[in-house]
């Protein structure tokens, strides 16, 4: 298996289970919830993009040929 797909793999599975924490869908908590002023979702973009930030740092760790 390539890196490529285990990357892949591990990041919908992360992301599946997180999902399945908050008992909600990714584009409901955000588009739903921030529309509606809720706190749920203003602290989903914050850690949304703090793990993406995290992630894109990350990358060349686990990718160093691009």
């Amino acid at each position: 298996m390539s890196a490529y797909f285990i990357a892949a793999l591990v990041g919908g599975l992360l992301l599946g289970y997180g999902v399945h924490l908050t008992y909600d869908c990714i584009s409901g908590a955000y588009f739903s919830r921030i529309a509606s002023w809720s706190l749920h979702g203003w602290l989903w973009l914050i850690f949304a993009f703090l793990g993406n930030s995290i992630g894109v740092k990350l990358r060349p760790i686990f990718f160093p040929d691009e």
